[in-house]
């Protein structure tokens, strides 16, 4: 049709760190656990990244990376829970930043969007 555009998808990487974001201060006290109404906010977010073209990809970014597999039958039962509460809200766990010892939690995301924009041109990440 005349005027109409197709919707261009791009990915949109979200480095999560599970601690703070996805549990709060009281949570922390009982380890792994996730606030089921902050799932529930970053799976609306997802969800609104999708309705604008937006190909949103969970990237852990946190210690939690720590016990991910991309084989989530390998990974740890916290991360397979977390994987199970996250696909409730239809969202799946993409990857995981690098673990560089003793640099800072930036290096290594920076690392990470390095190695991903070799393989991909067009991509937004927060």
């Amino acid at each position: 049709m005349w005027g109409r555009k197709d919707k261009v998808t791009k990915d949109f990487l979200i480095f999560l760190d599970v601690d703070g974001v996805l549990n709060t201060t009281n949570a922390r006290l009982t380890k792994f656990e996730v606030k089921e109404d902050n799932v529930e906010s970053l799976g609306r977010l997802v969800e609104r990244l999708g309705k604008k073209g937006y190909i949103a990809k969970i990237i852990l970014s946190s210690t939690w990376r720590l016990g991910y597999e991309k084989e989530l039958e390998r990974s740890s039962p916290q991360i397979q829970k977390l994987a199970s509460k996250l696909a409730r809200v239809g969202i799946s766990i993409y990857d995981k930043t690098p673990v560089c010892r003793d640099r800072p939690r930036d290096v290594e995301i920076q690392r990470y969007i390095r190695g991903y924009q070799l393989k991909n041109e067009d991509f937004e990440y927060i």
